[in-house]
């Protein structure tokens, strides 16, 4: 009696199996490390934005306007004729129609009612968002925001990674 030196069908269907488990098990982790690296590049790009915010404050008496700029990019008034910033980057969470769009920024000397109006909504809630008895610091002079991981707006909610990756909340910065 000649032994045949091959596989049966039940040790192949083993195999396919684990491979199957521990493809369910890397792709969801991929994909998370994935919106990890969007969350550190718009806290980066972020970043980089207000040290350019805070160059122009020292070049010039105010903050760029935030209102009747060019319409993609508010901060513009970055990169030109100064380069404090070489481009106004965009933000990895926010697309329109497919396109990438910019952060969205906002200048207290243009949209001040506005910037208390969110800061009141992120620091204590949409029930004290136009309350005057909630303080609002004199301060703030500027807001940059990212849609954050869930991609939508979410007024006064916060981004905190510790909800899972892409809970809900948008990534603020107020300044200075």
């Amino acid at each position: 009696m000649r032994m045949r030196n091959a596989f049966t069908l039940i040790e192949l269907l083993i195999v396919v199996a684990i491979i199957a488990i521990l493809a369910l098990i890397a792709v969801p982790n991929f994909l998370e490390a994935q919106v990890r690296a969007k969350v550190s590049r718009a806290y980066a790009d972020i970043r980089n934005q207000r040290v350019a915010l805070e160059a122009y404050r020292v070049d010039n008496p105010a903050y760029p306007c935030s209102i009747n700029q060019p319409y993609p990019p508010r901060l513009m008034e970055l990169t030109t004729p100064i380069p404090y910033i070489t481009t106004c980057p965009y933000d990895p969470f926010n697309t329109r129609d497919g396109q990438p769009f910019y952060y969205h920024y906002v200048s207290a000397t243009d949209e001040l009612d506005w910037l208390k109006h969110n800061w009141r909504t992120y620091m204590y809630g949409v029930e004290h968002a136009d309350d005057p008895n909630y303080p609002f610091p004199s301060a703030i002079q500027w807001h940059i925001r990212s849609l954050g991981p869930n991609c939508q707006l979410d007024h006064g909610a916060r981004y905190d990674p510790t909800n899972g990756t892409v809970s809900l909340g948008d990534i603020c910065v107020w300044g200075p």
